[in-house]
């Protein structure tokens, strides 16, 4: 039997709009130098940063600061073959 997929795994779904924890605002939830070493991270592994939101709801998407600050690749890409999808956050609980 097929597996059938969530989501569509050819487009690049990140968050519509920061959230009120993001990393890249005064209200995150890590210190300046735990950002920089999750920054880092990400650059050396070639991997973007999801948004703790999408993580805690089960879902996954990059966030929009991550987007917006860093700009990676991946995104450029996406956003020139048309496969970028913009998602909005869960509903609060």
């Amino acid at each position: 039997m097929p597996i059938k997929l969530k989501r569509d795994p050819s487009t690049l779904r990140v968050a519509l709009k920061r959230c009120d924890e993001c990393l890249f605002t005064r209200n995150r939830l890590v210190s300046e130098d735990r950002m920089a070493g999750i920054l880092a991270e990400c650059e050396r592994s070639g991997a973007a940063f999801e948004c703790h939101k999408a993580t805690l709801s089960g879902d996954e998407y990059m966030c929009r600061g991550y987007y917006d600050e860093v700009q990676p690749a991946v995104a450029r890409l996406a956003r020139e073959l048309g496969r970028l999808v913009f998602v909005e956050h869960p509903a609060k609980q």
